[in-house]
């Protein structure tokens, strides 16, 4: 994968979990976790950051996120997220074992509800 690839799949990441307009169903979800309400979710991606999606991998793959909490801070309202999307139709060939692989990308962040990250130790 390369520098770029990845740099951009972080962006996505990055913006899935943080009150972005261009992905109010994200932040609904991200918020309504960091709130509590509800432990995860799911969802296919829509608008700017499918399109960003695609244009990173090249693919016109639906894109999905998966978002949960995978750990709670004692602060109120702050999560480590952990942050998985997906495009299922998108394979390409791993250049090490040949084989087809689907693209994924996953990352964790430490944010709460107000945008900060938790408070240190």
């Amino acid at each position: 994968m390369s520098p770029s690839f990845r740099a951009a799949c972080f962006a996505v990441s990055v913006s899935c979990v943080s009150a972005s307009s261009t992905a109010s169903s994200m932040s609904d979800a991200t918020l309504a976790i960091l709130e509590g309400r509800q432990p995860h979710a799911s969802f296919q991606v829509s608008g700017h950051l499918e399109r960003y999606v695609r244009s990173a991998i090249g693919s016109a793959s639906p894109v999905f996120a998966e978002i949960r909490s995978v750990r709670r801070y004692a602060k109120p309202g702050c999560h480590r997220l952990h942050v998985r999307i997906t495009a299922p139709d998108a394979v390409s060939v791993d250049p090490n074992t040949g084989k087809p692989v689907t693209f994924v990308f996953e990352m964790e962040q430490d944010l709460c509800a107000d945008g900060t990250p938790p408070p240190a130790r």
